[in-house]
């Protein structure tokens, strides 16, 4: 392994340039810090990833660059070798402190590259209900219309992960995503946020899910990054089982979701008791607001059913994250 030294060596500068969602966004690049989300990314960048029921994918993560603390090389060398980073370093201590986003990293951290999934197989688009002709193809040869779906939709959607600013979603026209890919691509169980702004909630709820069995999660305009180091922290490794999904309005991707048949579960203050809910359908997707505001009205009047938790103690509400964890697990063994 080759050695640096130097802050002021480009690879330590674009390392550190990932703390930044400018970094991010302009590289397509983040960091995984410490032993067990380094073991993660390596078993991420070594699977295929599979989104919904019509798509197999080549892995979305690879693992770029590997820095090790020089002094806990033989500590990490197994780790080192299952990298097969494209780039591998044994820094210094204060290199490796400059780093990392923590106060005592442990001496491993990797430079992950969000890489644009491959399709090995598929049947149709996988998309209930949806055709090519939905998306403006003319053909209905399907390699043309996998070709198209992927090279212009899902692969922006699925890299595409930082924050937007909140748009005034106003009246909603016909078009209900306006040409983008189904949030029904994700699968059946799904979790669509607006505006969840704490990184921590963010990343808490990916690993709910993922702990659940749920199979994916959309972010809407002006939620945390998901691949900021707060977020990666808190999802625990989870961000490499659970795909994420941007989209600008998530009163959009909850009629289009209700378009397809599922239920659309709103988390509301004023909604009806959740424990004394019916049983909901399979394919379900619960929405999760904004920490201070809740869930805007244009994505309340998309939902087919609104609960709350009920509070009998002298709490008014629960933070973001708890309320859906219960939420999520109980939607996920009652239904």
């Amino acid at each position: 392994m080759d050695r640096i030294e130097s802050l002021k060596n480009p690879r330590v500068k674009a390392a550190r340039a990932l703390h930044s969602v400018k970094g991010r966004d302009e590289s397509g690049m983040f960091l995984c810090e410490g032993e067990h989300m380094v073991e993660e990314a390596v078993k991420a960048a070594g699977m295929k990833s599979s989104v919904g029921t019509a798509f197999t994918l080549g892995s979305a993560f690879a693992v770029d660059t590997l820095f090790v603390d020089e002094a806990q090389q033989d500590k990490y060398r197994e780790l080192i070798d299952e990298a097969h980073a494209d780039n591998a370093f044994l820094v210094p201590a204060q290199v490796l402190e400059a780093i990392s986003t923590v106060k005592s990293p442990q001496g491993i951290l990797a430079v992950v590259r969000l890489q644009t999934p491959r399709i090995e197989k598929r049947d149709d688009l996988g998309v209930p209900g949806v055709s090519p002709a939905a998306f403006g193809i003319d053909s209905e040869d399907p390699a043309e219309a996998t070709d198209y779906l992927f090279d212009e939709m899902v692969s922006p959607a699925l890299t595409e992960q930082e924050p937007r600013k909140p748009v005034d979603d106003g009246e909603m026209d016909d078009d209900a995503l306006d040409g983008d890919v189904s949030p029904s691509i994700l699968g059946d169980r799904l979790v669509l946020m607006e505006t969840v702004q704490d990184p921590g909630n963010v990343g808490a709820i990916l690993r709910t899910m993922d702990a659940a069995g749920f199979d994916g999660a959309i972010l809407s305009t002006g939620c945390a990054d998901p691949f900021a180091p707060k977020a990666l922290r808190a999802t625990m490794g989870s961000i490499f089982r659970v795909p994420t999904l941007q989209v600008q309005s998530a009163a959009k991707a909850a009629k289009a979701l209700k378009a397809e048949g599922y239920a659309v579960v709103a988390a509301a203050l004023h909604g009806g008791d959740f424990f004394l809910r019916e049983k909901l359908p399979e394919k379900l997707c619960l929405v999760i607001g904004n920490e201070g505001k809740g869930i805007s009205k244009e994505t309340l009047k998309q939902a087919t059913h609104a609960y709350r938790l009920p509070m009998r103690g002298g709490a008014e509400s629960l933070n973001a994250a708890a309320a859906a964890a219960i939420m999520i697990y109980e939607l996920a063994y009652r239904g």
